[in-house]
C-alpha cells in the first residue's frame, strides 16, 4: 500500500496551536458597562441641577396660634400657624390649609421680620411675610400693615 501525502494527520501538530481571536470592540460587557456609566452620570448631572437648599420645616413657635383682626377688611379672615402649617381663614366657613417649607427671620429695629415659605396641593411655592413685635402680641402683614392681628385668646 502507497502511502500518501495526505494520509498524515497533521492536525495533531496543531493542538497547541491555536488562534487567539481578540475581542470585538462591542461585547456584551463593554456595552453594559458603558450604559451602566452613563446612567451613573445621568443621575449624578440631574441631582445636581434639580438640588434645593435644604429648608426648615417647622415654624418658630413665637408664630403659632390663631391671629385674628378687628380690620374692617378682614374681620371675617383668620391665619393661624402651627408647627408645619399655616391655615388661612377665607371668610364665612372658607379655609385653605398649606404645608410649610421653610421660614427665614430678620430682625427690624424691635420687630422680627418673617418670611413664611407654603407650598400648595401641587407643590408650588408660596410665601407670606408678617412682621411680630418684640412682645409677640401684634402682627402684621407686609402688604396690609395697616391691620393688626391680634392672637386669640380662649380665656376672653
Amino acid at each position: 500500500m502507497v502511502k500518501r501525502y495526505d494520509d498524515d494527520d497533521d492536525w495533531d501538530d496543531f493542538e497547541e496551536f491555536e488562534e487567539e481571536v481578540e475581542p470585538g470592540i462591542l461585547t456584551t460587557t463593554r456595552i453594559l458597562v458603558a450604559l451602566l456609566v452613563v446612567f451613573v452620570v445621568a443621575i449624578v448631572a440631574a441631582r445636581l441641577v434639580l438640588w434645593e437648599k435644604p429648608e426648615f420645616s417647622e415654624l418658630t413657635p413665637r408664630l403659632f396660634g390663631l391671629w385674628t383682626t378687628t380690620y374692617p377688611e378682614f374681620n371675617d379672615r383668620y391665619v393661624e400657624f402651627e408647627k408645619n402649617r399655616v391655615i388661612f381663614g377665607t371668610g364665612g366657613t372658607g379655609v385653605v390649609k398649606f404645608k410649610v417649607s421653610g421660614m427665614d427671620v430678620v430682625k427690624v429695629g424691635d420687630l422680627d421680620h418673617y418670611t413664611v415659605f407654603y407650598r400648595d396641593l401641587a407643590g408650588t411655592r408660596h410665601s407670606v411675610d408678617v412682621f411680630l413685635d418684640q412682645p409677640g402680641k401684634v402682627l402684621r402683614f407686609t402688604d396690609s400693615a395697616d391691620a393688626r392681628w391680634t392672637r386669640f385668646d380662649l380665656s376672653k
